[in-house]
């Protein structure tokens, strides 16, 4: 990459620096200084700047004043300028740079709201799924019912039976009340891990609320509870594949109760309330999707929470340009004090 040519401001405060040193300002000096530039480009800007000394030479014959001196307070000045300018530069840079962080962590926030919005999106696929699944299984049920209404014809002529299924009812009836209790068992643990999620829930929700002071304690909040969904996700898919084979096992299930409703009428009614079961536990993974969606919600509003604070980091970028503006003014300040200089030279001129 080819570098950039030198200023005529370089050359003039290299010159006004030799000067002040006590030496003569060639184009070899001032290349020495610069350690860049032509040599035609060097006395070009050399020429100009000895026309403007020889302007100094006079207004130091007629004060008194060095020549050394004047070119030294010359330099002094264009070097203070020059200095105010590079300050300026330097603070619409480091605006800029905040700027576009805060650009790119916003960029990367709306990436992070777009893979929430998709694993919403796999989930509702996922119920409409379970909802056909289920709608499948009240049909085979409507099935079985109407086999019932047949069977029940049947037993009328079958009372010599009687006798044996009584039994066999009885047994059934005992493996019921057993079911009955493993069902009552499982909503209460379902109900008492809703308790202790709630709880962990809100007690995250206090912890990110503590740790939202900063931006970028915000960003590593928001890479765990990604984290957490992920996880969150990954065992609901492990739970629907668990569903899926329990379905399986329930239509193999049932396939079995159509051989042997012949015989065993209350085996119907036993598998009847192993499907409400399995239908308690759907009901239970739609409130889990439920919740999922308020945490998909909550994430938005976060969101724009950070577009709040990147409209705070745009404010403060104006007041470091008002800042600006005050330099400029400092700047203007300095031309008028070098201008009351050149007055009071003028003056001790004339005095002369």
């Amino acid at each position: 990459m080819a570098r950039p040519g030198i200023t005529k401001h370089e050359v003039f405060e290299a010159a006004s620096q030799l000067v002040g040193q006590g030496r003569e300002p060639t184009i070899a000096e001032v290349r020495q200084i610069l350690q860049t530039g032509s040599n035609s480009t060097i006395a070009n800007h050399l020429r100009d700047w000895r026309k403007e000394q020889d302007g100094t030479e006079v207004l130091a014959l007629h004060s008194n004043l060095p020549q050394e001196a004047l070119s030294l307070i010359k330099g002094l000045w264009e070097r203070l300028k020059q200095l105010a300018e590079d300050k300026c530069i330097l603070l619409e840079r480091e605006q800029q740079g905040k700027v576009a962080a805060l650009n790119l962590e916003v960029g990367k926030y709306k990436s992070n709201n777009q893979r929430w919005q998709q694993l919403l999106n796999q989930w509702t696929e996922e119920k409409k799924g379970l909802v056909l699944d289920n709608d499948q299984l009240e049909k085979a049920l409507a099935a079985l019912e109407n086999e019932k209404l047949s069977l029940q014809s049947s037993l009328e002529v079958q009372t010599k039976e009687v006798l044996e299924k009584q039994e066999r009812i009885a047994e059934l009836h005992r493996l019921h009340q057993q079911v009955q209790a493993n069902l009552e068992h499982y909503r209460e643990s379902a109900r008492e891990q809703r308790l202790v999620d709630l709880q962990q829930f809100e007690k995250q929700k206090q912890e990110l609320l503590a740790e939202a002071k900063t931006l970028k304690e915000q960003n590593t909040i928001l890479r765990d509870k990604n984290a957490s969904l992920q996880q969150e996700y990954l065992a609901l898919q492990q739970e629907y594949h668990s569903l899926e084979e329990t379905k399986t096992q329930a239509l193999s299930l049932l396939d079995k109760l159509k051989l042997q409703l012949s015989e065993e009428e209350k085996e119907k009614a036993k598998h009847f309330q192993g499907s409400l079961h399995w239908q308690e536990q759907y009901k239970e993974i739609q409130k889990a999707l439920e919740l999922k969606s308020t945490q998909y919600i909550d994430s938005q509003t976060e969101a724009k929470l950070l577009a709040s604070r990147l409209a705070d980091s745009q404010k403060a970028l104006s007041e470091a340009l008002a800042q600006n503006k005050l330099l400029h003014h400092d700047k203007w300040v300095l031309m008028q004090e070098k201008a009351q200089l050149e007055g009071q030279a003028k003056q001790m001129e004339s005095a002369d």
